[in-house]
This record gives structure tokens, sequence and C-alpha cells, in this order.
């Protein structure tokens, strides 16, 4: 109803492991089930994802060239020269400088400097003017964060300025490692790491972990897992595996309120009160006003932010990205709007992505906004602004969908653009004006021979079946050990078949519905069906319905309640029987045992929309 196919995942084991299972970890079955799903099936790896303790954290040494930065850092803190952190605008740039800096004062006593580049003027990544100021105020040491993994030529005019070189990066390589003192990235083709997802932030806890084990720290270091947490959240990377133990513990930790600037952020932004700190909130509530910073003006008030130590401060700082954000708001409402005018999108509705240009567009939210662009169309976006100045050069940011990797699109078109830099999932890039059409070709290509079927048609991915004697608050309750959610970790998705539709009513100011089931025993469950508001009559005009949901808990009052926030809805005519075994396979299941496959479901769905094109 809401114009998506359902795809089903597949299970990993058989319903004989999955009681084992269940037995031996003391969980349900559908938790082992709804794992065993997202690939998490040996006892190993799902002891290691019900209990990401600090302990399991991978040996950072083996990370290529790790032992090559610890050495080089160590020797000046024994020489006493002077180390610049040079660092990113975004949340994961912001928090790895922060830890960093913090490390090499506290604990090494290094006189250290850091360098945010303006995100306006200077863009991403090191350059050979911010290198000239650098090495005018007397370093001798650049550690790059969240960055450096493809600035050959700058590392190179770093050298002959006598500037050493330590590269911490977590981007996709190019076709050659930088010639430095070392190069810290898990991408790396020869790095042994086993986990290649780290964020920025991540790969400069892992060199601060080096450095405390090598000096002989032990649990110090881990004080910086809260804002390691943030900055893990903040770039998306995959919440599963050593990011699942940093932002586990680290939202503990919060909790705890050992970051002064942090709770500040987070007090102004109605986390005091009972919220409960979770990955999501910290997403839509913390990472934005941290981003704002260096979106809106100067980075670095994100970094004296995190490392304030003065409540007043502190607190100044918070009030001012607040306010910052609430700024950049605005601004991206505006421009999203003239994104969406007919004479900037330069691609037809045919086209594997939406590519828009325009004049006097901030570079400070058009990341966001092409993040919308991606939402709105369910393809890659990507959103490019003309430089100051130049009738031709425009720079931009690129958001894509699961199932088409940005990165390796990019690099097919690569002799077309001037610069590119990213992953799977963002990038951002400059280039000549006059080959958007050549890009363009060259991208629907690559969507049409390697992208997954999924950037064509929408798709929503179920979990798992449940009866409706599983619609209780003990299991919404359950489910919470599954956090924290994110990329890669996503909450899971549930459907439900032939529940009964009791009523249903528009709230929020008509823009979203609140539905009320009730299940076969005659238990009345209720359902939040966000931004729906359009559906009301259909729904209500429905007797039984098959429904795709989130279930979570409902606190109002101090009572608990279990709420299912509404994803999908079909009605019996999509009938999924729980004990079918296509339950376990990614098939559609229809009522009546017939399925359709999904290129029939891909067919199917370009026929619907040709006639209902309107």
């Amino acid at each position: 109803m809401f114009e998506k196919s359902w795809r089903f995942r597949s299970r990993c084991m058989s319903e004989e492991d999955t009681s084992f299972l269940s037995r031996k970890f003391n969980v349900p079955e559908y938790i082992i089930d709804i794992l065993s799903k997202r690939g998490v099936c040996s006892e190993e790896d799902i002891e290691s994802f019900l209990n990401p303790q600090l302990d399991r954290l991978t040996d950072p040494l083996m990370l290529k060239d790790m032992d090559a930065a610890v050495e080089r850092i160590l020797h000046s803190s024994d020489i006493g020269e002077k180390v610049t952190i040079y660092g990113d605008y975004d949340a994961d740039g912001i928090t790895s400088t922060s830890i960093l800096y913090h490390f090499l004062t506290c604990f090494l006593d290094i006189d250290v400097d850091f360098y945010i580049p303006d995100r306006l003027s200077e863009g991403y990544g090191m350059s050979i003017e911010a290198i000239d100021y650098i090495s005018l105020r007397g370093t001798s040491l650049i550690i790059t964060v969240d960055c450096g993994i493809r600035n050959h030529e700058e590392i190179e005019y770093a050298k002959s300025k006598g500037i050493d070189v330590i590269v911490t990066d977590h981007h996709q390589c190019g076709e050659t490692i930088p010639d430095c003192v070392a190069c810290v990235n898990p991408t790396r083709p020869d790095c042994p790491f086993p986990y290649k997802n780290l964020a920025g932030v991540g790969v400069a806890f892992k060199l601060i972990s080096a450095l405390g084990f090598a000096i002989g720290l032990d649990k110090e270091i881990y004080e910086y897992m809260p804002i390691v947490a943030i900055g893990t959240i903040g770039d998306a990377v995959p919440l599963t595996g050593e990011n699942r133990i940093y932002v586990k513990n680290g939202l503990e930790m919060l909790e705890r309120g050992v970051w002064i600037g942090l709770s500040k952020l987070i007090e102004l932004s109605n986390g005091k009160n009972g919220v409960n700190l979770t990955a999501t909130y910290i997403a839509f509530n913390v990472v934005p006003k941290i981003n704002a910073a260096g979106r809106m003006g100067e980075a670095s008030r994100a970094v004296y932010l995190l490392l304030a130590d003065d409540e007043d401060v502190a607190g100044s700082y918070a009030m001012e990205l607040v306010s910052e954000n609430a700024r950049r708001q605005e601004l991206e409402a505006k421009t999203l709007q003239e994104v969406l005018l007919p004479e900037n999108l330069k691609t037809k509705d045919e086209d594997s992505i939406v590519i828009s240009v325009g004049k006097n567009w901030h570079h400070g939210v058009i990341g966001i906004v092409a993040a919308r662009l991606m939402e709105r169309f369910n393809k890659p976006a990507i959103v490019l602004a003309y430089e100051e100045n130049s009738d031709n050069l425009v720079r931009g940011s690129a958001r894509s969908v699961e199932g088409f990797n940005l990165y390796k699109g990019l690099s097919l078109a690569e002799d077309f653009l001037i610069k590119f830099g990213g992953h799977e999932m963002a990038a951002g890039l400059t280039m000549d004006v006059a080959n958007i059409p050549k890009v363009i070709e060259i991208l629907n290509e690559y969507a049409e021979k390697e992208a997954e079927e999924s950037i064509r048609i929408p798709y929503l991915e179920i979990d798992g079946v449940v009866g409706h004697e599983d619609l209780t608050l003990e299991n919404a309750r359950l489910l919470k050990i599954l956090e924290p959610y994110g990329q890669g970790n996503e909450v899971p998705v549930l459907c439900a078949a032939n529940l009964k539709v009791v009523s249903c009513s528009k709230i929020g100011n008509d823009r979203h519905l609140r539905i009320n089931f009730q299940t076969e025993n005659g238990n009345i469950v209720q359902g939040v069906a966000f931004s729906k508001g359009p559906f009301c009559s259909i729904i209500s005009s429905l007797e039984c319905v098959s429904v795709a949901f989130r279930m979570e808990v409902n606190s109002y009052n101090n009572t608990e309640s279990l709420s299912l926030i509404v994803e999908d809805v079909h009605d019996c005519g999509l009938n999924i029987e729980k004990s079918t075994e296509n339950r376990y396979n990614n098939d559609y299941c229809i009522s009546n045992s017939f399925t359709l496959t999904r290129r029939d479901m891909l067919l199917f769905y370009k026929v619907l929309k040709s006639l209902y094109k309107d």
C-alpha cells in the first residue's frame, strides 16, 4: 500500500540450531532467528553480539603501520617537537580530532595544535595552503584523522617543508598508498586488521589504544568511549563488530556524564529529563548540532565544546551549536525547494540517479539536501553548486541507496571528475559542469550491470513473521537486547498476518495515523503510521490486514504499553503464513499459495507504474 515490496531475510541455521542457541544464551528463539538472518550465526559471533565488552576489542597493532606511527609519536614526546592534528569538519573528524588532542596533551605532554579546514573555502582533506600555515606555526609532524588517504601531492609537499606525516583514515584507498611515515587505514589492501568498517574516530581510538599500551596505560583509554560513540554514529558506519562495542559501551558511559561538553549539548537537546540515549536519538538530536559548527562556520567550535572542562564554557559553546543548527535547518529547507526545481534537475525519470545543479547554494547543507533527494526519489543523488566566480566548475556531495556502491560508480567516471572521495554510501566531488551528461551515462551503465534491483524498486526488508501471540509488551522489551541500532543493525521489521482493523484516525495535524488492530485472541494493539495521513480512508475501509512493523515500548505517564510503528500495510490478499517455507527466502509470499519472484515483482511494478503514472 505504501509503494514498497516486501523482501524476507534468509535464515542461516536450522530450527534445531535456533532452539539450542536460544537455550544456551537464554534469549527467545525469535532473537536468535533475527540474528541468524543478519549473518550472526556462530556461537562466537552471537556471544560477541549479545555481550559487546571492551575486552573483545582487537589488538590495535594488527593495523598496518601502527607500530611505526606509535614509534614516531613517542619520539615527538621525547624531543619536544610541535605536532598538528589535521582533522575534518564533520562529526567523525571533530570527534577524532578531540580525542587525539586530549590524549596527546594529557598523557604524553606533547605540544599539540589542531587544524580543521573550512568547509566553504577549502573543502575536504589536506591542502597546500594549510600546510604552509601549519609550517609557519612551527609544526614538524602532522597526524591526519579522518582524511589524508588520497592526499599524495599534499603529503609530498609537506615532506619538502621538513614535515613528517602520519595518516590515519578510514576512507577507500586509491591505487597507491601515500608515501609517509605511517599510513594507518583498515581498508588498505595489505592491512590484516579483520574489521574494515571503522569510522575515522575508530581508527584514531586505535592509535590512542596503541600509544596507551606502549606507555603502560590500561583502562584510562576507555574514558574516550562516549566521544568515540558519537563519531561512529555520526559517520553512519555499520554498527557491527568493533563499532558495536564502541557505541554500546560509549552510550552507557554517556549516561554518566563523563564529558561536560557532551552533557550540556544533550541537555539542550531535551535529553536531560529521562530521554533514553539510544544511537537513534544521538543520530537525530546530537550529531546534527556537532555537524552544524562546520556546516555554518568554524568547526573548531565543536572541538572546543568536546574538550571543555568548565560548565559555563561548555554551556556557551553548546548554545552556539544549537543556534547554528536551527539556522542550518532553515537554509536546508530553502535549498531543497530550489534543488527540486525542473531547471536545476539534470536527470530524467528513467535515469538511475538524480542530479541537481544550482548557484549560490551553501556548501554546508548540500550534503544533507542530497540525502533528502535520495530519500524522495529512492535513487543515488548528487547535489552540485557552482564555485564562486566560476561558470563551469561545480562542487558538491552525493548520497546513495542500498545496493548502489557510490564510490565504485564514481571511480568508473573518474576521468570526468576533477576530484572525488568517499565510500559506498556517501561521497564528495568536484567536476566541470559540461561533464555531467557523461557521468550520468556511466552511472546508468553501472546501475544496469552491477547495482542491485533494490535501487529500482523500493523494498522493505522483513526480519521475521510473528504470530498474534507474539505481540506483547514483554517481547518488545526483550528486543532491546539488539540495540544499539543503526547502519548494518537496523531496528527489526516484523510482520503479522490477518490482523483486524478496529479503527484508523488521523493525528498530528492529519499527517500521521493511529491504527488499532485486534488479534485473534481479542487483544487490541495500537499502531502508529508516520506520514501516512492520506491513507486513512483506505485503511479504514479494510477489515483484515497484514502489517509490517517495528515493535516498540511506548512510555506515557509512567505507564508502558506495546506500540507497533507501522511500516507498511497490505489487505489480507497478501497472506503471510508463519508456517510456510517461503518465510525463509527472498520471495514475496502471496495468498492462495502463489508466489511472485523478485524479477516478476520488478516487471509487475513497472506495469503498475505505467498504468498509474499520474
